[in-house]
């Protein structure tokens, strides 16, 4: 299915979607397969043998479910005929049922054909327009109440003979009074005339529904690049976890009892667990919401998300790691001061796990760094440790505190030989950082020769290691002028004493005096501190 090839971006109503980084269209092919084949195994052509289902898409929050819903339907548009409501964007109306229905009717009507008669759009739209209010009505009345109408007596709504006023005010209370048994009598009729009536026109709403998705089929438009349009028709459901409790069961209730249509199949996007929130709302916390949903959905899919660097692409602005901009500001992002933005993220989501920060926390933390380095100007400020320290703020200020303390306290000094780390220290040995530059290591080799000194083979040995290990050179109280830190390098040969591994503190701290960084903890906090108070959405 070359059309799930999600590579470069769409347009879609008007809206330009981005390409998929996150590898989501491997989801959107196997839900078409399998749902096509559930319902229409046979790829019959008669509507009525198609079965109808509803599909529970749920996912965690940052896997991007209306990206992804607006995606599948954009692939989908080319072979079967399909409808995209954002439901949050109209649940200040009345009635869900009359949305969808006004939905179906406009997006259908762009994929047919001009040349079907305006007769046959005429009728469709003549039996909606008639039957879809009265169903509405019939839903509606679930929550607003019985009609009291038919309490009325005929005799109340006839007007008074002018000359029998004194009788008229005579018998006020009289006329007042309810005719229980004429009344009991008429709730009768009026469930039976109403449960006839609110049937016929689900019929009639039914078949009209069908017919309008038959014309898709059968005449489609011609800027659809397709042979043939095929059943089942899709409806995506979106954002319905967002939308007033009421509106969202309504919602349901319609989906489950009025548009349980062959050929029809819906996908309802949802956080489920925000969901059953929203269904406790209506009727009470301790409600089974989870056994109630299950009512209405006939298979759920779950999408699960992990943190990425193309997660947070996706869904971080990441301007403020352009080049450009830093250039423009006079801003150095030590030490990614080359590739910033690939390396920072990469060293940001080895933090993350470390600390176990949710992709929805992640996303906000990511928006923090950013306010923070949009604060700043003409600076060279140490970026791996102001987001250690936003991260740690924003997860857990004890553990925060505890950082600052052991920052402040030299406590990374001499990591290597504390026999107990504390629980920061422990999971900061997990993280990995990756501060290779190559352009700046050129330049470096070059200022070394002026010394006499050849030092570009122990340059070319740094890149991934232990963030301890950085924490370790960036804590040293005295890191000394660059002629003698190379010294001390060819000195040492390059070695952790010991050890054949190459001293990566030292290479640190010859980077970091190169590039006349500051490094003050109390000044960061500041920043951190303001930027923690920034919550978006």
């Amino acid at each position: 299915m070359s059309r799930f090839n999600w590579d470069s971006g769409a347009l879609f109503q008007s809206e330009n979607l981005p390409p998929d980084l996150l590898d989501r269209a491997k989801h959107a092919r196997f839900l078409t397969i399998t749902i096509n084949n559930e319902v229409n195994p046979d790829r019959g052509n008669d509507i009525d043998s198609i079965k109808s289902h509803v599909l529970n898409l749920n996912a965690d929050w940052g896997a991007g479910k209306t990206y992804f819903l607006k995606r599948w339907a954009n692939s989908l548009k080319q072979d079967h005929p399909v409808v995209y409501i954002d439901t949050w964007s109209t649940d200040y109306l009345e009635s869900p049922l009359i949305t969808v229905l006004t939905e179906l009717l406009e997006q259908l009507k762009e994929q047919t054909s001009e040349k079907v008669s305006q007769t046959a759009i005429d009728k469709a739209n003549i039996v909606l327009k008639k039957a879809a209010p009265k169903v509405a009505s019939a839903v509606m009345k679930k929550f607003l109440g019985f009609d009291l109408s038919i309490f009325t007596s005929d005799s109340e709504n006839q007007t008074a003979d002018p000359k029998s006023n004194d009788d008229t005010k005579s018998n006020d209370s009289k006329k007042n009074e309810i005719n229980f048994a004429a009344a009991g009598e008429a709730i009768l009729n009026e469930f039976y005339n109403e449960h006839k009536s609110h049937k016929q026109n689900v019929e009639a709403l039914s078949k009209s529904i069908k017919d309008w998705v038959k014309l898709v089929k059968e005449n489609p438009v011609n800027k659809i690049c397709t042979t043939t349009i095929d059943y089942p028709a899709y409806i995506f459901i979106d954002e319905l976890d967002r939308c007033k409790p009421t509106y969202a069961v309504e919602m349901l209730e319609a989906i489950k009892h009025v548009f349980d249509i062959s050929g029809l199949v819906f996908v309802v996007a949802t956080n489920t667990k925000e969901l059953q929130h929203t269904i406790k709302a209506v009727y009470g916390a301790g409600f089974n919401a989870e056994s109630y949903l299950n009512r209405f959905f006939d298979s759920k899919y779950f999408i699960r998300t992990s943190l990425s660097v193309e997660m947070l692409l996706t869904h971080c602005e990441t301007t403020f790691l352009e080049s450009d901009y830093l250039v423009d500001k006079n801003v150095v992002l030590f030490p990614f001061v080359d590739e910033t933005k690939e390396k920072l993220l990469s060293f940001a989501v080895s933090l993350f796990n470390a600390f176990e920060i949710a992709p929805r926390e992640a996303i906000k933390i990511i928006n923090r760094l950013k306010f923070s380095v949009l604060s700043l100007a003409n600076v060279k400020v140490d970026i791996s440790v102001l987001l250690v320290m936003i991260t740690l703020l924003s997860h857990s200020k004890e553990k925060y505190d505890t950082f600052l303390f052991e920052m402040l306290n030299y406590r990374y000094a001499n990591i290597s030989h504390v026999t107990r780390l504390s629980e920061v220290q422990t999971a900061i040995s997990k993280v990995r950082i990756n501060m290779n530059n190559e352009e700046q290591e050129r330049e470096i080799a070059e200022e070394s020769l002026k010394l006499g000194k050849d030092i570009s083979s122990y340059l070319k040995s740094t890149n991934s290691f232990s963030f301890s290990h950085y924490l370790a050179a960036i804590s040293e109280r005295v890191n000394g002028p660059f002629g003698t830190l190379i010294n001390t390098l060819i000195s040492n040969k390059g070695k952790i004493r010991g050890s054949s591994e190459p001293d990566y503190g030292l290479m640190v701290r010859i980077l970091k005096c190169f590039n006349d960084v500051e490094m003050n903890i109390e000044k960061y906090k500041d920043v951190v501190e303001l930027a923690n108070n920034l919550d978006m959405a």
